[in-house]
């Protein structure tokens, strides 16, 4: 008798708890919850095939893996990224044995001053220019055969105007080396898509 008047007054206290919460969408969202925008990357070998395998690369055979960004706005509206400058997009390579980033596409590529914006139509998506990794780090090393994941992402300022605040939400991928905190999915990033240097 004690078990059961326990979870019945336990049960009552749940949906007394659930029924007092209040879910409410963030700003990247659509307004029921779901995403604004989604994010993907893809992996193409040298000929725009998709790939997740690719041999290891040399001084004189070099073999490049290319990457894609495509950003889709899941609005009924046009959507406005803004860029504090030139740099719109980055990429990160990770070793996945030990979760190093040991490339990031705007390393040797400093972003220059100005800034710009991409308005995605409703229901469009933008594509970023392939980015093109001939497998070596950021001091210029060949990696080597292993297993690597990827991640992209748009460096957006913000959604509302370059005169208004940074989007300090953390879901922007940012310039220069991502922190570990930075390399999971959001609205401007991608997931961690794994591939294999043989």
């Amino acid at each position: 008798m004690r078990i059961l008047c326990r979870s019945t007054l336990g049960a009552l206290a749940l949906l007394c708890v659930l029924g007092n919460t209040q879910c409410t969408s963030g700003s990247g969202s659509t307004g029921n919850g779901a995403p604004l925008f989604v994010t993907t990357l893809q992996i193409t070998d040298a000929n725009g095939n998709p790939a997740t395998s690719f041999a290891t690369s040399t001084v004189s055979s070099p073999v490049q893996i290319n990457f894609t960004l495509t950003v889709r706005n899941r609005s009924n509206s046009a959507q406005t990224l803004y860029f504090s400058n030139s740099e719109q997009f980055n990429f990160a390579v990770i070793n996945d044995s030990n979760g190093d980033v040991v490339w990031n596409s705007d390393a040797a590529n400093a972003a220059t001053t100005g800034s710009g914006s991409v308005t995605i139509p409703a229901m469009g998506s933008q594509t970023f220019t392939a980015v093109t990794w001939n497998q070596a780090n950021n001091s210029g090393n060949l990696v080597g055969s292993g297993t690597y994941e990827v991640i992209g992402g748009a460096t957006v300022f913000n959604t509302t105007g370059l005169n208004n605040s940074q989007d300090t939400s953390g879901d922007v991928m940012p310039t220069g080396i991502p922190t570990p905190g930075e390399l999971y999915p959001s609205i401007y990033r991608s997931t961690l898509t794994q591939f294999t240097i043989q």
